[in-house]
């Protein structure tokens, strides 16, 4: 791959970041929460997690639903 690889989050360092096991947030990914995932152009396997996106996920899940439509 030519293309330089971003600084990416894997599953364990996410697991870590939530304070989850690591196959509590595959089974959790596997069902659609979460950050959006880098993929493989090729492969389609998860390379990882952008910072960015884990933490633009954490900002929209920590408020409340009111919030979100009235702020």
């Amino acid at each position: 791959m030519s293309a330089e690889t971003p600084n990416l989050m894997s599953v364990a360092q996410l697991a870590e970041h939530y304070g989850r096991a690591k196959k509590t947030i595959q089974n959790k990914l596997t069902r659609g929460w979460g950050p959006v995932p880098v993929l493989d152009p090729d492969t389609g396997q998860v390379l990882g997690f952008r910072v960015e996106e884990v933490n633009r996920f954490d900002q929209r899940n920590q408020r409340t639903h009111k919030q979100y439509l009235y702020d």
